[in-house]
């Protein structure tokens, strides 16, 4: 808990370099040099929007809006999931008081992240935190090359999806150029690493007093999350 954020590639996966497999499922995601880094803003273009699908809890009548940007391979995203987020979505999401919204970010190894994501996609809006979550219970498996095949493929199985489904959903051009326009997105808004956290517009750095302690990056405790919480709550919300 409160690690230092763990720096996101600067990379971004284009589908025109296509040449990975894991095992039988190709992944159509490699690596290009020249994209900028995140938080990178000279020269920047102008923040892209975010638009449907996105993955979100609560009511759009809640006091507070948050945005996590998270990433799939991101372990500190994996320690604040399990140890924070269930009391967070009991005390919070599920009686009303906050909008919770999911916004993906790449972080290495980059082309198992990007197969991660739209895998979950793949099987439908209904199962996509269900297999964000199972790659974070077996994160190691699915982020070591030599099991990343199996633990993939056995996500998606327990998701619904069969290996051909699989094969298609690695294979599209339109996903991976989708993704790439998220991560794309997430560049833009200025996001620097992994999990980050917007309360109603205000994006939480390290250095930060939350509450009475220093954010350090990286996961939110639940008392910095309840502090952040009663700040927000004074505050228009506002979507980046």
């Amino acid at each position: 808990m409160g690690l230092v954020f763990m720096r996101l590639h600067n990379a971004i996966v284009d589908l025109q370099t296509v040449g990975r497999r894991l095992g039988g499922l190709l992944i159509g995601a490699l690596l290009i040099a020249s994209p900028p880094a995140l938080g990178q803003t000279s020269g920047d273009p102008p923040p892209l929007q975010f638009t449907a699908p996105q993955y979100i809890l609560g009511p759009s009548s809640a006091a507070v809006t948050v945005i996590e940007y998270f990433s799939d391979t991101c372990p500190h995203c994996a320690a604040f999931d399990r140890l924070v987020f269930p009391d967070i979505r009991a005390t919070y999401i599920e009686p009303g008081r906050v909008r919770y919204i999911f916004r993906e970010a790449l972080t290495p190894p980059p082309a198992i992240s990007a197969a991660g994501f739209i895998l979950a996609r793949c099987a439908g809006e209904a199962r996509y935190l269900d297999v964000v979550e199972d790659i974070f219970r077996t994160q190691r498996r699915v982020v070591a090359p030599a099991s990343s095949h199996d633990a993939l493929t056995e996500i998606g199985r327990r998701a619904g999806l069969t290996d051909q489904e699989m094969q298609a959903c690695l294979s599209d051009r339109d996903a991976l150029k989708a993704f790439r326009d998220r991560v794309d997105a997430a560049l833009a808004a200025g996001v620097e690493g992994t999990p980050t956290f917007v309360f109603n517009g205000h994006t939480l750095r390290p250095g930060e007093r939350i509450g009475g302690s220093i954010y350090q990056g990286g996961e939110l405790t639940r008392a910095q999350f309840d502090a952040a919480y009663a700040a927000a709550a004074k505050r228009t919300s506002a979507l980046p």
